[in-house]
């Protein structure tokens, strides 16, 4: 859908499109340009070069888009942006240096970051990385702490193939990875490196450019390192994790000290020992029924043997048992006897 700029005065802005190396200056954009027609001027401003299929981006390379519900509208561009022009599939890397922050609260919401939903929290970091760009600053947020991080992690390596059927599977990795990063697909990779990456989308809400970035980056330096030539591992996931929490200071990090952590935290621990107790009353349900049955086997079988002994002494029905006793007197018919 097209939508007209809402902003009244003109802008002047910078031109770069890296597949070329060319660089335009002072592209005016009039308030009366519709998202199309910038386009139509950009591929004229570039003449001589193959801008058929191209896309609009700020300078730390997130798209800029024709829709203003979009953190990342068009119609906010500003005079004095420098706009990247990626061209195709083209990925534009980001130009200024990374900074890496942790971010576990932010006072200009109407409510802690902690209690947010996926959606509104990954808006809210998008909203935020696109104003970075306008100070040409390129800094991403991380939204857990380390503890949480560490915490998930624990739990994946501790799953039998059940729980990586059930808890950890592909729908469900997506899901998550889809509602914080709001991609429409994914690298292809195994259930464990899915679940890994679905954690890192939870510190990383909003920002998934710039991790996919990183994921190829360690990718690319494992592979030359171990001679392989395999995908997206759980590996260059975690690798990817322990940079930018020691890239922010953030090893070790937990959640501030406010009541809403406090609560949430309490819930959080209370709902961990239920789990676990549950899973300690099934486990010891099941040797129980372990014990019976072992018992129920062995009293079954003393009952055969037993029953194979009295088979062997049982007297058959059609004989009658003789007395072993050798003083008994002759049992004598009732009444008088008579003489002959």
């Amino acid at each position: 859908m097209s939508t007209t700029s809402t902003t009244k005065r003109a802008r002047v802005v910078q031109l770069y499109c890296p597949e070329y190396d060319v660089t335009t200056s002072n592209f005016m954009i009039t308030p009366s340009m519709e998202y199309n027609d910038v386009l139509v001027h950009v591929r004229a401003s570039f003449r001589g070069h193959n801008l058929d299929d191209i896309r609009l981006c700020d300078i730390n390379g997130e798209p800029l888009y024709d829709n203003d519900d979009s953190p990342s509208c068009f119609s906010a561009v500003v005079s004095g942006e420098r706009i990247l022009i990626a061209v195709g599939d083209e990925r534009i890397r980001p130009e200024p240096e990374l900074k890496v922050e942790m971010f576990l609260e932010d006072d200009s919401l109407p409510k802690p970051l902690r209690k947010l939903s996926r959606e509104d929290r990954r808006n809210h970091l998008r909203s935020l990385r696109r104003a970075d760009a306008l100070p040409r600053l390129n800094i991403l947020r991380l939204t857990l702490p380390h503890s949480d991080v560490i915490s998930a992690l624990t739990e994946l390596d501790k799953a039998n193939d059940y729980k990586m059927s059930r808890t950890y599977s592909t729908h469900a990795s997506h899901r998550i990875i889809t509602s914080n990063w709001h991609v429409k697909k994914m690298f292809n990779a195994d259930l464990k490196c899915l679940a890994t990456i679905a954690i890192l989308s939870g510190a990383t809400c909003g920002q998934s450019l710039v991790i996919e970035d990183m994921l190829i980056d360690a990718m690319l330096a494992r592979r030359q390192r171990d001679g392989v030539t395999d995908g997206v591992s759980a590996e260059d996931a975690r690798e990817v994790m322990l940079d930018l929490y020691s890239r922010a200071g953030g090893v070790g990090s937990v959640w501030p000290e406010t009541k809403v952590n406090h609560t949430m935290g309490q819930r959080k621990e209370k709902k961990g020992a239920y789990e676990k107790a549950k899973k300690k009353e099934a486990k010891a349900g099941l040797e129980d029924t372990e014990d019976a049955d072992v018992v129920a086997r062995r009293s079954g079988q003393e009952v055969d043997k037993l029953a194979g002994r009295l088979g062997k002494a049982r007297v058959p029905d059609d004989r009658v048992l003789e007395s072993d006793d050798e003083d008994e007197d002759e049992v004598k018919p009732p009444g008088r006897k008579r003489w002959a």
